[in-house]
């Protein structure tokens, strides 16, 4: 295996280019594109201009004469790349706090998309398995028994459940508050205990252990709704 280049000159410029780069949307767009060149950059600049953000013109990317085959493979495959980042799994953690789960999944906020998280935990709360479910801008579907399956099969004695909210508000909503119980409910007669479901957004975030509807009678009046909005059944 070759040793990777330790100079201090060419170490320290490469830490600037990625500073630089991490701090400027079009400069790396151009590099998707076209290379580092100024027409690339102000090309890169006009194309967020027009579309109003960065989302915005991901979600254009298929539309005709925007950008060239290669731009578009190129913009797809680092789309797939930071697709890829968002469900990969990565247990281990100890997740004993609210905090604490919040600090592991705050990459959930950026998504523009609803992603459930299941993280089955061992008797001192350290993560031993994790499943990713990814949804649409309005919710994901998923079932009590989709998330206990990969729980039971690693030997859990317990669970987090964190998702999202792309709108940026973590207010818990009614079908949040619906799934909850059905899932505390549905653990329980496993012998499982659903320690927290944790909601991330760019607004902040919700707990619904420490706000004391984790499943609570009154949130259990809720579950036998059929139309609920966020995550569903």
């Amino acid at each position: 295996m070759d040793e990777p280049n330790t100079s201090e000159g060419q170490g320290s410029a490469g830490h600037e280019l990625v500073e630089r780069d991490a701090a400027d949307t079009s400069e790396l767009l151009a590099r998707l594109l076209d290379g580092e060149a100024s027409p690339a950059q102000r090309r890169a600049e006009r194309l967020i201009a027009t579309s109003g953000s960065l989302r915005r013109l991901v979600a254009r990317v298929d539309e005709p004469g925007l950008l060239a085959p290669m731009e578009r493979a190129r913009l797809r495959a680092a789309l797939e790349i930071g697709r890829r980042m968002l469900v990969e799994a990565r247990p281990g953690a100890v997740l004993d706090t609210p905090r604490s789960v919040v600090a592991r999944y705050r990459d959930l906020a950026m998504a523009d998309v609803e992603v459930l998280v299941v993280v089955g935990l061992d008797p001192s709360q350290r993560g031993i398995v994790e499943h990713r479910m990814v949804g649409a801008v309005d919710g994901v579907q998923a079932r009590p028994r989709d998330l206990l399956r990969p729980v039971l099969a690693a030997g859990a004695t317990g669970l987090i459940v964190v998702h999202n909210h792309p709108s940026g508000n973590p207010a818990a909503s009614a079908g949040d508050l619906a799934f909850t119980a059905r899932l505390r409910a549905a653990a329980q007669l496993c012998g499982l205990t659903l320690v927290d479901h944790v909601i991330v957004a760019s607004g902040g975030w919700t707990s619904l252990r420490v706000t004391g509807r984790l499943g609570t009678a009154q949130d259990e009046g809720v579950a036998h709704l059929v139309a609920v909005a966020g995550v569903t059944s």
